[in-house]
């Protein structure tokens, strides 16, 4: 008997053949750049700054789409155990916080205001997750693209840049395959990786 696929599933589904479809477009775009030499047209110190734009708005896009698992990260962590931690950090430089606050702190209506907000905020970024994090992948390839275009160079940026895109192709498969299983976790990892490469990369490039 087939497992019917929840309405969320649906909806990730259809997000991810939408972006996957953009993805494709853009993939298209290249090759008949590629096969025209289209880009030749262009003055390269403009075709560079247009290919920093994009990056730009790329980068927004993967730190709104990472920003899914940083507010499960915090929503998971408002509980004792949580507090417990920041405790034992703040003990480390002599602040101490008192067993009667941390208790207010966990019992207080402000804080299930709180994890309530953040919990519907979350929801709104699982939601479209897929969808951004497609269409900045979208458009990093343009980015990719036209910096290729210009000439690559043996830098540590433009190695980091490489990787960086790689792990994108591992994070875009590891993604398919978590709509059907949430077990898979390497897609949380190879997510912090890229954020990781791409920030480096930002730095040295």
């Amino acid at each position: 008997m087939k497992k019917k696929l929840l309405p969320m599933q649906k909806n990730h589904l259809i997000y991810l053949l939408v972006g996957i479809l953009v993805a494709v477009c853009s993939a298209i775009f290249i090759y008949y750049s590629v096969s025209n030499n289209y880009l030749i047209n262009f003055n390269p110190k403009i075709l560079k700054n247009f290919a920093k734009s994009l990056a730009t708005i790329a980068e927004i896009g993967f730190f709104l789409a990472i920003g899914l698992f940083i507010l499960r990260f915090i929503i998971k962590n408002l509980n004792q155990k949580g507090v417990n931690i920041l405790d034992k950090v703040l003990n480390k430089v002599h602040i101490d916080i008192p067993k009667e606050v941390q208790s207010e702190f966990l019992e207080s209506t402000i804080l299930a205001k709180v994890r309530k907000i953040l919990l519907n905020i979350s929801k709104i970024f699982q939601r479209f997750h897929i969808i951004i994090a497609l269409l900045a992948l979208s458009i990093i390839l343009l980015h990719a693209y036209i910096f290729l275009h210009l000439g690559f160079k043996w830098t540590i940026g433009y190695i980091l840049g490489v990787l960086a895109v790689l792990d994108l192709a591992l994070i875009l498969i590891t993604g398919i395959f978590r709509i059907f299983n949430k077990s898979i976790h390497a897609h949380k990892a190879l997510g912090v990786i890229f954020i990781i490469l791409m920030c480096l990369h930002i730095a040295l490039v």
